[in-house]
C-alpha cells in the first residue's frame, strides 16, 4: 500500500466521509482538489450573512490556486475544517471541463441542442443538491482550450479552465446533498465536436475601451488604464482579452504607456478582484423588526470599541507604537486607563513590523508592566504546502489570524504599522484598500476583539480637513469606525507633551483630548486638561513669520495705551485669534515685554508691560 493509500485508510477508519471522497479524487483521479465552506441550518458556515455561494466558495486563503492533488495537503485541510464541502478544479488541472445544466431553463436548452446537433455522449455525471446536474467531459486534446463560460445558452454554464464545481458527498444549502448519478458510466466521454464548438466560440464580446480613454495623457494613464481593466474583469471577460485592450491602451496613450506596466496592472486587478460568480444572485432583505438592537461595547470607552477597526495615526516620534503598548499593558492585568476607567482584562495579539521583538517590544511592555503571559506576537504564516513560512499579509491570510485570535481568547489585535501587511496592495486606491481591510474588519466582528492599526500621516500638511491627513487612500479612515490623532500639544513651551485626540467617531460622542508625555519607561499620562481639538490640531499651520508677526501686532495692540494689561486679557484676546500660548509667549519674548505681578496670593494677577514701561509696582518675574 503506498503512502497516499495508507493516508486515505485512515480517512476512512475515522469515517470523515468528505476527506475520503476528497482523497479519492486527488489519489485515484488526479484531480485537483480545494476545500469549500459548508453549510449549517441552511446558511453557509463562512459566517456572511449576505454570503451568496452558501458552501460553494473556497476556504484556503488564495482560493482556486490552492487546489491540489496532494495527499497530505488534503488530509491537513480536513483536520483543520472536518465538515468542509469538496470542490475539484476543472480544466487541464484534472484532466476534465463540466457542462452545468441548471434547472429547467438548462434542461430546455440542452434539449434544443440535442435536437439540432444530436444527443451527447453517456458520460460521468453529478446530481447537484439544488436540481441541476454537472455532466463531465474529458478535456480536449492539446490545440483546444475550454474555459469557464456563464450562459453559454440559459441555464447552461461551462467549468473549464480556471473554474471549479462542488462534488459529492458535499452538502447543499437545501439540506441535500451531491451525488455521483448511479446509472451513469465511469469513464469520462469525449465531447462530440459540435458542443466544443459550441462552447468554445460563444466567447464574451470583447468590449472596447471607452471612448474617453483615447490619448490619456501623462499623469492619468497608470488610473486610467486600471479603472478599465477592473470594467473589463467585472463585465467576465477573460484575462487574455483584458491584456490586448491594456497593450491597446498602453500604446494609444500620450505619450505611450509602458507594455510592462500595463501587463503589471492586469496582473494585479486578476490578483486581487474576483471574477464575477457564477452563481445566481440572491437579494437577502431583513426586516428592522426582526433585528434585535444591540449596544456597542469597549475596550476603552470612548476611544477603543470592541469588535471594530480603530485607526492611530500621527507623525514619527509622537510616541504611536509605545501608547499602543501602553494600552496593551493596561488591557493584559486590568489597570486603570489614562481616563481612569478600565479595560476588560484579556489577551492581546501583536503584528509589529518596524521593532524588534527582543530588544523593543518586550521590554517596552516590562516597562509598562504587562502581564507578558498574555501578548502573543504573530510573526509568519506557514505555507501548508510549501512547508514554508511567508509574512503575513491582511489581503490573503485573515483566516490564520482569526485562528491566533480564537485560540489566544485575545480582546485586543495591534497592527503596527498598517501598510506593511498590504502586500500587493495599492495603498492609494480606494477600492484595492477596502478589499485588503474588509475580511479584517469582518473578523473583528466576528470574534469581538478590538482591532488597533497603527498609521503614519502623509505629507501634505496644507490639508484642512483632519480625516484627510491618514496616509494613502481615503478607505482607511472610511473602513475605521474610530481614528485617534497624536500631536504634539502647541501650548507647551517644552514641546515634551503630546496630546491624544479623537478625529472620527461615528458611534459614540467625541470625547476632550488626553496629554501624556514619552518618558524612559514608556508613557506618562497626564490628568492637565486639553484645550485643543482635532480640527485645530491638524490645520494648515501658517508659516511661523506669519503667525509670529500676528502674535506681535496682538501684544502691540494690547498694550498700545501704555500702560499695563493683565495677562489673562492678552491671552484670551490671542486664543481667539488663533494665537496658541507658546507662540504668545514667543513673541512676547522678542517683544521684550516685562511681565510683573500685582498683589500676593490667590489674589495677585500678572501685568504685561513695554520695557520702558515701569508704571508696574511688584515683583517682577524672572
Amino acid at each position: 500500500m503506498s503512502a497516499a493509500d495508507e493516508v486515505r485508510a485512515s480517512a476512512v477508519a475515522q469515517g470523515n466521509g468528505t476527506v475520503e471522497a476528497a482523497l479519492d479524487y486527488a489519489i485515484h483521479r488526479n484531480w485537483a482538489v480545494l476545500p469549500l465552506y459548508s453549510v449549517r441550518d441552511g446558511a453557509c458556515t463562512c459566517g456572511k450573512a449576505d454570503c451568496t455561494s452558501p458552501g460553494k466558495h473556497p476556504r484556503t486563503a488564495h482560493g482556486l490556486r490552492d487546489a491540489t492533488t496532494d495527499a497530505a495537503t488534503i488530509t491537513s485541510w480536513w483536520q483543520q475544517w472536518p465538515k468542509a464541502n469538496v470542490g475539484v478544479a476543472t480544466g487541464a488541472a484534472s484532466g476534465f471541463f463540466a457542462l452545468d445544466v441548471d434547472g429547467d431553463a438548462g434542461e430546455e436548452s440542452l434539449g434544443a441542442l440535442e435536437d439540432k446537433f444530436g444527443r451527447l455522449p453517456e458520460t460521468v455525471q453529478s446530481l447537484t443538491g439544488g436540481g441541476g446536474r454537472h455532466l463531465l467531459f474529458a478535456y480536449p486534446a492539446a490545440g483546444a482550450e475550454v474555459g469557464s463560460k456563464v450562459r453559454v445558452r440559459p441555464g447552461l454554464d461551462v467549468r473549464g479552465d480556471g473554474g471549479y464545481i462542488v462534488v459529492p458527498p458535499s452538502l447543499h444549502r437545501s439540506g441535500r446533498r451531491y451525488a455521483w448519478d448511479e446509472a451513469s458510466p465511469d469513464a469520462l466521454a469525449p465531447a462530440p465536436p459540435w458542443l466544443l464548438d459550441e462552447i468554445t466560440c460563444t466567447q464574451v464580446a470583447r468590449p472596447e475601451p471607452t471612448s474617453a480613454l483615447e490619448g490619456v495623457g501623462e499623469g492619468q494613464r497608470n488610473d486610467a488604464i486600471f479603472r478599465e481593466v477592473s470594467r473589463l474583469r467585472a463585465l467576465g471577460v477573460s484575462k487574455a482579452e483584458a491584456t490586448v485592450v491594456a497593450r491597446d491602451m498602453a500604446r494609444k496613450c500620450r505619450p505611450p504607456f509602458p507594455e510592462r506596466e500595463a501587463m503589471a496592472i492586469v496582473e494585479r486587478v486578476w490578483q486581487k478582484y474576483q471574477a464575477p460568480s457564477t452563481s445566481p444572485s440572491v437579494a437577502r432583505v431583513v426586516r428592522m423588526a426582526d433585528v434585535a438592537p444591540q449596544a456597542v461595547e469597549w475596550l476603552w470607552q470612548p476611544w477603543i470599541p470592541l469588535a471594530k477597526l480603530t485607526l492611530l495615526i500621527g507623525d514619527p516620534g509622537t510616541g504611536k507604537t509605545m501608547l499602543a503598548l501602553d494600552l496593551a499593558a493596561r488591557v493584559t492585568n486590568s489597570t486603570p486607563l489614562p481616563d481612569g476607567s478600565r479595560a476588560p482584562l484579556g489577551n492581546v495579539v501583536i503584528l509589529t513590523a518596524e521593532d524588534g521583538l527582543a530588544d523593543t517590544i518586550r521590554p517596552r511592555l516590562d516597562a509598562a508592566g504587562a502581564d507578558v503571559g498574555r501578548v502573543f506576537a504573530l510573526q509568519a504564516v506557514r505555507n501548508v504546502e510549501k512547508g514554508e513560512d511567508k509574512p503575513f499579509c491582511l489581503a490573503d491570510d485573515v483566516e490564520a489570524l482569526e485562528a491566533v485570535v480564537n485560540e489566544a481568547d485575545a480582546v485586543l489585535v495591534i497592527i503596527d504599522p498598517l501598510d506593511a501587511y498590504l502586500a500587493g496592495t495599492d495603498t492609494h486606491r480606494n477600492a484595492e484598500v477596502r478589499i485588503a481591510l474588509a475580511p479584517f474588519a469582518a473578523m473583528l466582528e466576528r470574534t469581538g476583539a478590538a482591532g488597533l492599526c497603527v498609521h503614519h500621516l502623509n505629507k501634505d500638511s496644507s490639508t484642512v480637513n483632519a480625516l484627510y491627513r491618514a496616509g494613502g487612500s481615503l478607505a482607511y479612515v472610511a473602513a475605521a469606525r474610530s481614528v485617534l490623532g497624536v500631536v504634539p500639544d502647541p501650548d507647551d513651551e517644552e514641546q515634551e507633551r503630546r496630546l491624544l485626540l479623537s478625529i472620527k467617531l461615528n458611534i459614540a460622542r467625541r470625547p476632550d483630548g488626553i496629554g501624556y508625555r514619552v518618558i524612559d519607561r514608556g508613557i506618562a499620562w497626564d490628568r492637565d486638561p486639553v484645550h485643543i481639538d482635532a480640527a485645530t490640531a491638524f490645520a494648515p499651520k501658517k508659516a511661523d513669520s506669519d503667525v509670529m508677526r500676528t502674535a506681535k501686532e496682538l501684544i502691540e495692540e494690547q498694550l498700545a495705551g501704555g500702560h499695563p494689561v493683565a495677562q489673562l486679557l492678552i491671552e484670551e484676546a490671542a486664543a481667539k485669534a488663533g494665537i496658541s500660548k507658546a507662540m504668545l509667549n514667543k513673541a512676547k519674548r522678542a517683544l521684550g515685554v516685562v511681565s510683573k505681578r500685582d498683589g500676593f496670593g490667590s489674589g495677585g494677577l500678572w501685568y504685561w508691560g513695554l520695557p520702558e514701561d515701569d508704571s508696574v509696582s511688584g515683583q517682577e518675574n524672572a
